[in-house]
């Protein structure tokens, strides 16, 4: 039980979890991120490193469970187990800030920052991660301030954030106590000289677009077919052509366009038995009859094997099967079982399927005619289901070669939630980061175009739905061979960070077995 003198603490833990929650998709409230830590760090300057862990931790499970609360329509004890260990690295971040600011007196924001970023880089690795609702994501709306991120990827992002949030409690605490000394003010001069440097650098790289020369570009539709979870999973053999004819018929609108390629959903053909002649013959000659290339996600079982893959393959104009990718990075406890020796009763619990993983990172091409009427390879990678929320694994496919991105989805699991809009924005900085456009295709929506910049267009829409409908989109994309810092360098801004933090923790170390003055007169 909380004493009467908790409470206050208490109410502000619960605001800055409502605040982290409503910053993300559906609602969008992007600007609340810039506040959303105040009240959690008023708590944390002044409690010891119990109650700093418990009311930081609150204000996890407060945030994690309003953000991926759509979890408990496949599985409640899937998304309550999973809410419990994402918010022990907001308690974490609490404890390790409330030690380090308490017995250093640095300002807030030379502290918390560092430790942010390495706890989301470290749920984004650790147990096969999952990088969901990182701070940064929350401004993917806010375009010219998100370019920064072909850098500093979507860490850097979330770090300005803390900063700026951190530096209001500097503010807040320097008015307080005078006596604190001018190095209180070193963050909100950082978060002022930071915010202009991204804003700076966004509008120059935006308007660098209107300067450059003419970029190549080929027209891509894609179909997003509606079909729900039941249908797919009701009788399954009897159902597959169904669905196909589907995709097929949504197909032909597009035929006007003349695409160069037309894109089809993860899984748009259920369990594929030994690439079942009848079914794929059907795709061939659609894709041959129309001469166009055609990429379309398929549940498949090779030939002479029990294996099964959640795969994409891609038909040439020719009917021939081009390129296939399987799935790499696949969904613990979704798609297998780490352990499964040690977990057999989580079949019971979760629908969970058995999976192998690929294991190449593929980059797919098909041959265009150019302007000289030469052939000219188009190279470019396709993700699959929550494979574009990793940063640092979608990058392996542009340093291949990759000169747009794909995302083949089915998140129809999750009904009409917030869990596709989320999805989808974490998309936006896979384009900025890589300077890439990325083309998002869902079997429910929501489907759309993201251009290299990062933003969005063409959704696939029936008036203001643009979930659970079916429909078609197409637009002409363009890109180049450019390679961006992060591309080239990876998370070189993480690095900085670790080793700022690594220095915090050597004078945190040094103060506790050597008692000095604090670092800040008081």
């Amino acid at each position: 039980m909380f004493k009467i003198s908790e409470f206050k603490n208490l109410s502000l833990s619960f605001i800055s979890g409502i605040l982290l929650a409503i910053c993300f998709p559906k609602i969008d409230f992007e600007y609340g991120a810039w506040i959303a830590l105040v009240p959690l760090f008023l708590i944390l300057v002044k409690v010891d490193s119990k109650r700093a862990f418990t009311f930081s931790y609150i204000t996890g499970v407060v945030f994690f469970a309003s953000t991926i609360y759509w979890i408990s329509l496949v599985s409640t004890l899937g998304m309550v187990l999973l809410v419990l260990y994402l918010s022990l690295y907001v308690a974490v971040f609490g404890v390790l800030t409330s030690c380090l600011f308490r017995r250093l007196k640095l300002p807030l924001a030379l502290i918390a920052p560092p430790i942010w970023v390495l706890g989301e880089f470290a749920r984004a690795h650790f147990l096969t991660g999952f990088p969901w609702a990182l701070l940064g994501y929350s401004q993917y709306k806010q375009i010219t301030l998100i370019q920064s991120a072909s850098f500093i990827s979507v860490y850097g992002i979330s770090c300005l954030i803390v900063l700026i949030n951190a530096s209001i409690v500097d503010v807040l605490l320097f008015f307080e106590n005078k006596k604190r000394g001018w190095m209180v003010l070193i963050g909100p001069v950082l978060s002022v000289v930071a915010v202009t440097i991204f804003l700076i650098y966004g509008n120059i790289s935006i308007k660098a677009e209107k300067r450059g020369g003419v970029e190549e570009a080929i027209k891509v539709g894609i179909v997003q077919p509606n079909i729900m979870q039941e249908e797919k999973a009701k009788d399954i053999y009897s159902s597959r052509e169904r669905v196909l004819n589907i995709h097929l018929n949504l197909s032909e609108k597009l035929l006007k366009f003349k695409p160069d390629i037309i894109i089809w959903p993860e899984t748009a053909l259920t369990y594929v038995d030994n690439y079942d002649e009848k079914l794929i013959t059907k795709v061939k000659n659609f894709a041959k009859h129309n001469n166009l290339h055609l990429l379309t996600g398929i549940c498949y079982r090779p030939p002479s094997t029990s294996k099964f893959y959640n795969s994409v393959f891609l038909f040439a104009p020719n009917g021939a099967m081009r390129q296939r990718y399987n799935k790499i990075h696949l969904v613990p406890f979704g798609e297998y079982i780490p352990l499964k020796n040690l977990f057999p009763f989580l079949s019971k619990v979760v629908p969970i399927g058995d999976f192998d993983r690929g294991k190449e990172y593929t980059v797919l091409n098909f041959y265009r005619k150019g302007k000289l009427d030469s052939d000219r390879k188009i190279k470019f990678a396709c993700t699959i289901c929550f494979e574009n929320i990793f940063s640092d694994f979608t990058r392996q496919f542009v340093r291949n070669g990759a000169q747009f991105l794909v995302n083949v989805t089915n998140d129809s699991w999750f009904g009409k939630s917030s869990a596709p809009y989320q999805h989808m924005s974490m998309s936006v900085f896979r384009a900025v980061e890589n300077r890439i456009p990325v083309i998002f295709n869902a079997n429910t929506g929501v489907s759309c175009f993201i251009d290299k910049y990062g933003r969005i267009s063409n959704r696939v829409n029936k008036g203001n739905d643009d979930i659970f409908i079916a429909g078609t989109g197409f637009t002409n994309v363009s890109f180049n061979d450019e390679k961006t810092f992060y591309t080239k360098y990876g998370n070189l801004f993480v690095i900085f960070n670790i080793i700022w933090l690594v220095i915090l923790t050597g004078i945190y170390i040094f103060a506790r077995i050597a008692p000095c003055p604090s670092i800040l007169p008081t």
